[in-house]
């Protein structure tokens, strides 16, 4: 490819990745409201139930609004 055609090609790339990832959040969301852990998810994405949380949870705080500091 040229690089013109390299970077006509990023726009497109740029709008599926923010397709995906707006996908990604849905489905968290079915899942969580499902009542399925963030253990499970986490274990699923290879990642640690914290890691999974701290990743999703703030696009779902009406399952489980996270805790303050040193509570």
């Amino acid at each position: 490819m040229t690089d013109t055609e390299l970077l006509a090609k990023l726009p497109l790339i740029v709008k599926s990745a923010e397709q995906n990832q707006a996908f990604v959040i849905d489905w968290i969301g079915l899942i969580r409201a499902r009542k399925i852990s963030w253990a499970q998810i986490g274990s699923v994405l290879g990642v640690s139930r914290q890691a999974a949380w701290e990743r999703f949870a703030a696009h779902h705080r009406g399952d489980d609004t996270p805790a303050k500091a040193g509570s």
